[in-house]
């Protein structure tokens, strides 16, 4: 049960769901105020476990709480944060891939290396057989995904994927020859 009081020189009273969004809102983003914040996390309200989702301040208590949350605009503010991305474990975010939600594709694929508790490879592995065209693109174009992903991607059925993953992996060859030439020319 949720249950948000507040308290005044001992004095105190129990305030509606619509003060608890508020309140939350009054709360600076100070890691001191992670614990209270936690208790936002466990809030039957979903707009106010959105904002909470969506805090430059969260911890990885809070992103534990928010990662099984039910409520897939929850989950797209938490693969939003640019803090929360640090803390969401491989097994967690490869279960939101599976949603198949599009705005967590997206964003997981235009953010792939700022997931630092997962693996960039597997999850570009499991983005490049996305139905989304948007991320299989986001995906074409990243210089830091494995080879074997973007050989998958030369070969896609959209012609603008197919070209892009084309041109990235040109371009990986060509640095790599560049710098082979340059370690030839130190010896």
């Amino acid at each position: 049960m949720f249950e948000l009081k507040i308290s005044i020189n001992g004095k105190s009273a129990t305030l509606d769901y619509e003060a608890a969004d508020e309140i939350l809102y009054s709360i600076p983003e100070k890691r001191k105020y992670n614990r209270i914040i936690a208790e936002f996390a466990r809030s039957p309200i979903p707009q106010v476990r959105m904002n909470v989702a969506g805090r430059r301040s969260i911890s990885s208590s809070i992103v534990k709480i928010l990662i099984e949350d039910n409520q897939i605009e929850v989950l797209r503010n938490l693969v939003s944060n640019r803090k929360a991305r640090k803390m969401i474990p491989e097994n967690s975010l490869l279960r939101l891939i599976k949603t198949e939600d599009y705005e967590i594709l997206e964003t997981v694929a235009d953010n792939l290396h700022s997931f630092s508790m997962c693996d960039p490879d597997i999850l570009a592995e499991k983005l490049c057989r996305s139905e989304n065209p948007r991320v299989r693109y986001s995906l074409a174009e990243d210089q830091l995904v494995d080879k074997r992903i973007l050989e998958i991607l030369s070969n896609d059925e959209v012609g603008k994927i197919a070209a892009r993953a084309t041109y990235t992996l040109e371009s990986i060859e060509l640095e790599e020859d560049e710098d082979e030439d340059l370690e030839l020319e130190e010896d």
